[in-house]
């Protein structure tokens, strides 16, 4: 099995979707590598075709014949029986005498901008020519080189499918996404779908883990929205089930008991009627409309749930507005086109500022003597009154505990304590942004903490 990052991309893909007799099929038509051995690796190219087209049937066949239009593009995610995931990327071109046809990359890294440069050159190669040869060389010469550190840039040279005996220089820079995928999102189609306060309210759910189920017409929307929220949460780190965007025949996963974060295309709704009383305690956001929807009718479906969440009622004014306040200022920045660096770096702040808010003191609450090596009853009870309800919450969640035993085996590595801790988590990823970021807004750190926050901060450069 392919290890983390090992290669640019793991597997590449055609799907070709066909009709025969009014019957719709996958057809996964080109694979590489074309030999795969191992079975868990199996799983993931052979679920990818019903993730390229989760909207098969409702893809209209006037689109074939537009060879011109902007191919689709979107991205998802493959999860293992072992928990593990796999990033997908897809393009799909409107290719002529071709019902539809999705290109799909496969990866651990969630690279879309290499991707999708891979991508729009292989589609051109398909435009030029039917010989199969000239995608395998492509392929062939990129496959074998490892991705580069955070930051790196790298050279790749390709057979040239222009001039015969020729390589074209391809050059590529990695972002600096050693423990964080923010570099990889785009933040601009969630503030151009949603109102400050959705966001806002999407947060405060995300972080309490609720079931929440995402709504769009668009596959673009649905899942670079889901992303984006998703991405907001660092340094916390989703640990429950989570399917971008959701195929019609995985509907049953919106009756799961545990959280859930779900991309659902909008004409599916009529077939969560079946799952009608499972959905009492789920978050649905429709993005198109800005709404958290609580009902739907239908000629097909009518179902109307029991309580909607709305965990933005749990934060204090003194932590939420200084939040609020960079959401909308990279909105408006947002509908002036303004750079979307700039947008991304003031939105992606305001909500590290939040988490070094609330989380100011909990370095204070590490405890060798704890079976967990950290106090999360005191921490939660001796918070401000205000933003009480919301910790003793959160303290509970899983995303939690994984951040704050990560840091407690950082902080005890320090120290000479509890061996077993350090051991558990020794492989992890350190918050290296955050700390970071820690270290330059929250000035009230004691002596050791301080150091060991500077030495973090030199390691990562």
């Amino acid at each position: 099995m392919a290890q983390q990052d090992s290669f640019i991309f793991d597997y590449f893909l055609i799907v070709e979707l066909k009709e025969k007799k009014d019957e719709r099929t996958l057809d996964l038509t080109y694979q590489f590598p074309k030999e795969v051995n191992d079975p868990d690796e199996k799983k993931f190219i052979t679920s990818a075709p019903v993730f390229a087209f989760p909207d098969k049937d409702e893809i209209e066949r006037s689109s074939a014949d537009t060879p011109d239009a902007e191919p689709d593009r979107f991205s998802f995610v493959l999860t293992a029986d072992s928990g593990g995931r796999r990033f997908g990327y897809c393009v799909r071109p409107h290719l002529q005498g071709k019902l539809a046809v999705a290109c799909v990359v496969i990866s651990f890294s969630p690279c879309f901008a290499l991707f999708s440069k891979i991508l729009d050159e292989v589609i051109a190669r398909i435009n030029m020519t039917s010989d199969p040869s000239v995608i395998d060389g492509f392929l062939e010469a990129i496959h074998p080189h490892k991705l580069p550190a955070p930051g790196q840039l790298f050279c790749v040279k390709v057979p040239s499918p222009w001039r015969k005996n020729t390589l074209d220089l391809w050059r590529f820079t990695r972002p600096d996404d050693f423990d964080t995928p923010l570099e990889y999102i785009d933040f601009q189609p969630l503030l151009r779908a949603l109102s400050a306060k959705s966001v806002m309210r999407i947060y405060a759910s995300l972080l309490l883990e609720r079931r929440i189920i995402f709504v769009s017409k668009s596959l673009q929307t649905l899942t670079a929205c889901v992303q984006a929220c998703v991405a907001l949460l660092y340094p916390f780190e989703w640990q429950h089930v989570y399917i971008p965007l959701l195929p019609k025949p995985m509907m049953t996963f919106v009756c799961a008991p545990m959280p859930f974060i779900l991309g659902l295309l909008e004409p599916f709704l009529g077939d969560m009627a079946e799952y009608l009383e499972m959905l009492e305690a789920v978050v649905i956001v429709n993005l198109d409309k800005d709404q958290f929807q609580v009902s739907h009718k239908s000629l097909e479906c009518k179902y109307t749930i029991r309580s909607s969440f709305d965990d933005r009622t749990l934060l204090p004014a003194y932590v939420a507005d200084p939040l609020m306040a960079p959401i909308k200022v990279a909105k408006k920045q947002n509908k002036k086109q303004l750079s979307a660096t700039a947008t991304k770096e003031s939105f992606q702040e305001g909500f590290l500022h939040f988490v070094v808010d609330i989380l100011y003191n909990y370095g204070e609450f590490f405890d060798p003597e704890h079976e967990d090596g950290f106090q999360k009853g005191d921490f939660s009870e001796e918070a401000g009154e205000g933003i009480r309800p919301f910790l003793q919450k959160f303290v509970k969640t899983q995303m939690f505990e994984q951040f704050i035993m990560i840091q407690a085996a950082h902080h005890f590595a320090d120290r000479g304590l509890r061996p077993d801790l350090v051991e558990s988590y020794k492989s992890a990823v350190k918050s290296t942004r955050f700390t970071k970021f820690q270290l330059c807004h929250q000035p009230h750190l004691d002596e050791k903490e301080l150091q060991r926050l500077e030495e973090e901060a030199a390691e990562a450069g």
